[in-house]
């Protein structure tokens, strides 16, 4: 059994043996598979900026009923979700934050897609362990939507109760729907 700093270690080597075409075909796929499951959606979403180790997405491409995305800032431990920003700062982490836009209530949000570096079978997400999205998620019973690559989908990712919980992990080669 792995912890979760071992696992978080084995994702990231991972990740390093993806030359940049096997990255963005995978990134391709996963954006195809958001794009089935946001197709009629709509209303305020909360997305992410991708750090360089996470799927590459362009939300701008989605083709989607109509969605506001709203993207986090974070705030000592609390994540503010800013939508209809239109320009990005990179934090000392390496995170895209919107500068402008507007707040986001996010008990109003009509669903979050979730980065993670992995993701337990029973959906469970394993971030970079600094608990923002399990604290600021965790009252959050709207969809949920993780992404992460295939090989980091799997029943040996190390979880605990408190850790997210997604309704659906979209990898390149499929979307899950969890039970």
């Amino acid at each position: 059994m792995f912890s979760k700093k071992e696992f978080r270690t084995f994702v990231k080597s991972e990740l390093a043996k993806m030359s940049p075409v096997q990255f963005q075909k995978a990134s391709q796929n996963i954006f195809q598979n958001l794009q089935h499951i946001l197709s009629a959606q709509e209303g305020v979403w909360g997305a992410f900026q991708p750090l360089p180790d996470e799927p590459s997405l362009d939300w701008s491409q989605l083709r989607t009923g109509f969605i506001d995305w709203a993207y986090p800032v974070v705030n000592g431990s609390t994540l503010i979700f800013k939508k209809t920003s239109t320009r990005f700062l990179k934090t000392n982490w390496g995170i895209n934050e919107p500068v402008d836009g507007q707040t986001a209530v996010i008990q109003e949000m009509n669903g979050i897609i979730v980065p993670g570096l992995a993701f337990h079978h029973q959906g469970y997400r394993l971030g970079r362990g600094k608990g923002f999205y399990d604290q600021n998620f965790n009252e959050f019973h709207k969809t949920r939507i993780g992404l992460c690559f295939d090989f980091a989908f799997s029943e040996k990712v190390p979880f605990e109760s408190h850790d997210l919980k997604m309704d659906y992990v979209i990898t390149e080669k499929q979307i899950y729907k969890i039970k």
